[in-house]
């Protein structure tokens, strides 16, 4: 594990993990822990159909099924199996039995299929778990006590956001146990939102919502600021709005004691319009790291995530670090692994964040 630079006003220490063993890096894999290792699998990336030319000149978007283990912060990442199938942009959760993986996509479609990965002795071994009512990508989800919720995503490729809340509880008997329909939150459907989970209360901050645009433009984004608070048995509760609408945030939000949840960046659409014409001139995302304050209800910028683009920026991106997007979260070794992930249009990165709290606390 190598140190980073931390502000000395920020909360977290940064430091990084073993790259993953890919030239590339993948943005959206599914993460998680078993057995006491990390676990990375899937994903996507975007090759030059070009060796070393721009992915601008041309290129080629491939889904991946490799299933990547590390065991230590100070070991190296093994091949450890495969997925049943290439697969991105599903939802990932650390559950007592492994990692769940939940919907996704492929090159085609997304998929309503969930899967287990376990790790057994030196090999991650996948089994099939109860499908989704339908098929679901770019959701968001994490485990609270003994059942998973996953939030809003979309059914269809190029379709609306959904508005939904699912859940599974693990304690009903396997045979016996199914996706049923929670009460949805209030606001607009969404995808990619940040989830996070303090005293066993659910948070949905943020999000991209797709409306209808002009008849040559489609669906158009949405950012949006709202969050809200699930309370089991008790339904949704309005918070303060974020103070910068994103979507693609690394998720779930780390947690301070009962007090914090942290949003680390995200995507706020500043360079939307102009992506084309900045190709590899793009800047990154923003690297701000919001902390909500629970007591107070309040947002504050208490943070910043690692950017240090290096020399070449523009062609040589994964020589520096950049504030990454559609990045699984998994707490493990006492911190908060952010695993790879979109660094700007076209590019991943192969670089695994990791971010432990500081002994001093925000106020």
């Amino acid at each position: 594990m190598s140190a980073i630079s931390s502000s000395a006003e920020g909360v977290f220490d940064w430091s990084e993990l073993p790259v993953l063993p890919d030239p590339v890096g993948f943005a959206a894999p599914f993460a998680g822990m078993s057995e006491g290792a990390l676990l990375v699998a899937g994903g996507t990336n975007i090759r030059p159909d070009i060796p070393g030319e721009s992915v601008w000149k041309g290129s080629t978007k491939i889904w991946h099924d490799r299933i990547f283990k590390l065991s230590s912060p100070t070991g190296e990442w093994s091949l450890a199996g495969k997925l049943p199938q290439p697969r991105a942009y599903g939802v990932s959760v650390t559950i007592p039995e492994g990692v769940l993986c939940v919907g996704g996509s492929n090159q085609d479609e997304p998929t309503d299929e969930v899967f287990l990965m376990r790790l057994i002795g030196d090999d991650v071994v996948t089994e099939l778990w109860p499908a989704l009512p339908a098929p679901l990508h770019y959701a968001s989800g994490l485990l609270i006590g003994q059942t998973v919720y996953i939030a809003g995503g979309v059914n269809k490729p190029e379709a609306k956001p959904v508005g939904e809340l699912l859940a599974l509880d693990l304690e009903v008997a396997p045979a016996q146990r199914e996706w049923r329909q929670v009460e949805p939150w209030p606001g607009k459907p969404r995808m990619l939102a940040t989830a996070g989970s303090l005293g066993g209360e659910l948070y949905l901050f943020s999000g991209l919502n797709l409306v209808e645009g002009d008849a040559d433009d489609g669906l158009e984004r949405e950012y949006l600021f709202d969050s809200w608070r699930y309370t089991p048995g008790q339904g949704w509760t309005r918070l303060a709005d974020i103070p910068m609408a994103l979507q693609a945030t690394p998720s779930p939000a780390p947690t301070l004691d009962a007090s914090h949840l942290f949003v680390l960046g995200g995507d706020d659409g500043k360079y939307l319009k102009t992506t084309p014409h900045l190709q590899d001139n793009h800047p990154g995302f923003p690297p701000a790291v919001y902390g909500y304050h629970l007591i107070r209800d309040e947002w504050a910028e208490m943070d910043q995530l690692p950017h240090d683009p290096g020399p070449d920026p523009a062609r040589d991106p994964n020589a520096g670090i950049w504030p990454p997007i559609v990045a699984p979260v998994v707490e493990w070794q006492g911190g908060w692994a952010i695993v790879n992930g979109e660094v700007r249009p076209g590019t991943r990165t192969p670089r695994v964040l990791f971010a432990r709290l500081k002994n001093t606390r925000p106020k």
